[in-house]
């Protein structure tokens, strides 16, 4: 089947994770096959960050259609350089969710569409996109995960921690994930979700394999990944992007 669209995500694929850098393999393997295949990303990543934003990757590989931020809070279109979707938080969904951060006594990020703050525990702002603590020990991580799937409307995305043996939890609006941003994409370049390759290699980028026709686990995905995807490709180390490029596109 010649697929229409490739849908990367960062953090682990591209480059190792909350790394900037890009290796020339994998920038020049993506800038040769624009005029072959719609290329776009689907990150946890924000537009801007001073450290992990996700501006500099879009305009590195030279993307010009709409991509996914922040689990899929958000579209972004490089072309108008806006925010052409955003699902905040339900505000039923708020007290719930801080009340078990705050049994947990750890502590939280808000991100209101355009950066990350503290929160406070004392008022809630008048806009939450999604929350999210990150680098705590997994057993944590998990136990944490099973209380706030008790919370009505809202999306889990669980994250590899950037210190050893760590993981990150994100929460957002049910709506809110990687898959509907696919979907969304879909209709906007006219073309079918099974038209469409995912590359991912985290608990958060099951719902993107899972919404492309060819999924693809990097060979340093977890194990829950590897194990729905048609194809592992080598590790990020190896710049396994650039393997996929070649057998799938080329």
């Amino acid at each position: 089947m010649k697929y229409k669209a490739i849908i990367f995500d960062i953090d682990g694929t591209l480059t190792l994770p909350a790394h900037q850098e890009l290796s020339e393999k994998v920038i020049t393997s993506i800038l040769s096959v624009h005029d072959k295949i719609y290329v776009s990303l689907a990150t946890g990543r924000i537009l801007d960050n001073n450290m992990y934003g996700a501006r500099s990757f879009i305009q590195r590989l030279k993307i010009t259609g709409p991509c996914i931020l922040d689990q899929g809070t958000q579209i972004y279109d490089p072309k108008e350089d806006k925010i052409i979707v955003e699902i905040p938080l339900d505000k039923n969904s708020v007290s719930p969710v801080v009340d078990i951060f705050r049994t947990y006594k750890l502590p939280l990020k808000y991100f209101d569409g355009k950066k990350d703050t503290e929160y406070n525990f004392l008022n809630h702002p008048p806009k939450i996109v999604s929350f999210f603590t990150e680098d705590f020990d997994r057993d944590i991580i998990e136990k944490l995960e099973n209380k706030l799937r008790g919370v009505p409307n809202i999306s889990l995305h669980k994250m590899i921690g950037r210190k050893m043996h760590s993981a990150s939890i994100e929460v957002t609006h049910i709506s809110a994930t990687k898959q509907r941003g696919i979907e969304e994409i879909a209709k906007k370049i006219g073309i079918q979700t099974h038209e469409m390759i995912g590359v991912g290699d985290g608990y958060n980028d099951f719902p993107l394999l899972m919404a492309c026709g060819l999924k693809i686990a990097m060979g340093n995905a977890v194990p829950e990944l590897k194990a729905i995807a048609d194809f592992i490709a080598p590790s990020v180390e190896e710049d396994g992007v650039a393997t996929v490029i070649e057998k799938f596109i080329l």
